[in-house]
């Protein structure tokens, strides 16, 4: 389990990893995207990670197998993703352990469609802060 920084061609392969057999991503995605498949999906989360200039990708490797990645900029995390193979607890808490370890306090917003990730980080600790009609404001307690 390492962390390791990438660049931005290797996030957008981490970003396919991270998606490769989640059939159910498509329900928790931008409600304003029509993904028709997962190179949809990477090619839109670069396009909008590339809006957050001086953003830090990182990628999560087992051994040296890229199974992952998170992306931040000062303390907001921008996206994440693992692998659906390594969605299990010692994974999960290495993902968030990691990401607390790189941004110390930290926010996070997501669509609201984003069930599964909100749900994840309130059992993290983290709390709504703020949400309207499309985003969903948490942050570390």
């Amino acid at each position: 389990m390492t962390i390791k920084n990438i660049s931005y061609n290797l996030l957008l392969q981490a970003i396919k990893v991270a998606f490769e057999n989640d059939m159910d991503i498509f329900k928790f995605y931008d409600p304003n995207e029509n993904p028709k498949n997962i190179d949809d999906i990477v090619e839109d989360i670069g396009s909008k990670i590339l809006e957050y200039e001086g953003s830090l990708y990182k990628g999560i490797f087992d051994e040296d197998k890229l199974i992952g990645y998170f992306v931040y900029i000062d303390n907001a995390l921008i996206s994440f993703a693992l692998n659906i193979k390594y969605r299990v607890k010692e994974w999960l808490d290495f993902l968030y352990d990691s990401i607390k370890k790189e941004l110390g306090l930290f926010i996070c917003c997501l669509w609201n469609t984003n069930t599964r990730a909100i749900k994840w980080l309130q059992k993290k600790n983290m709390r709504i802060n703020y949400f309207d009609n499309n985003i969903t404001e948490l942050i570390c307690q």
